[in-house]
């Protein structure tokens, strides 16, 4: 299962901190750029804890970064 996921206004701005926060956590995550979306996000996830743990952790990284 994967999301694809804006990032919203700044996306484009913001997606290298946003994935390197994300990947820092354990979230499987691709840059939008790499696949012609910049400013948005794949992630990737399979089970009720790894979505909560993304949820958690793109929520912080993208208050922190925007």
């Amino acid at each position: 299962n994967f999301s694809w996921v804006s990032l919203g206004d700044r996306g484009a701005e913001i997606e290298e901190e946003v994935v390197a926060d994300l990947a820092a956590a354990g979230v499987v995550v691709r840059p939008g750029r790499l696949l012609g979306g910049p400013g948005r996000l794949r992630i990737s996830y399979g089970t009720r804890e790894e979505n909560d743990r993304m949820l958690a952790a793109l929520g912080e990284s993208v208050s922190r970064n925007s």
